[in-house]
């Protein structure tokens, strides 16, 4: 097997690996995400989901999947502000809790189908 077909096959692996994590990984954000309905004063939850987001934001990047990265980190971006002290209203939690919830059910579509049943 040449350099190049080791390379791909390597990424393939990574891919797949990538792909086994992703059911947790929007599990967290959805659990983080009903904590931030629940409490939208909750720091740490805030915390916690910025960070679930940005994970998920660079490790669906550098994976291939380009439309998980991109919608994470336009919603890591907007929870960063509000972490940073910007002044958000209940109607701006809101907001953000359902593009939370259907960033998450986009996401889904590139789970295997074992997956989406469970």
């Amino acid at each position: 097997m040449d350099r190049e077909a080791e390379l791909n096959e390597a990424l393939r692996a990574l891919e797949g690996v990538f792909l086994a994590k992703l059911p947790d990984k929007l599990g967290d954000i959805t659990v983080a995400n009903q904590r931030l309905k629940d409490d939208p004063a909750d720091r740490d939850n805030l915390t916690t989901l910025h960070r679930s987001l940005h994970n998920l934001a660079g490790s669906a990047g550098t994976f291939g999947f380009h439309e998980i990265g991109t919608h994470a980190r336009a919603l890591e971006q907007r929870i960063k502000a509000c972490l940073h002290g910007e002044n958000w209203e209940s109607a701006q939690f809101s907001a953000f809790a359902q593009d939370v919830d259907a960033y998450v059910r986009l996401s889904g579509k590139f789970l295997p189908v074992e997956s989406k049943d469970a």
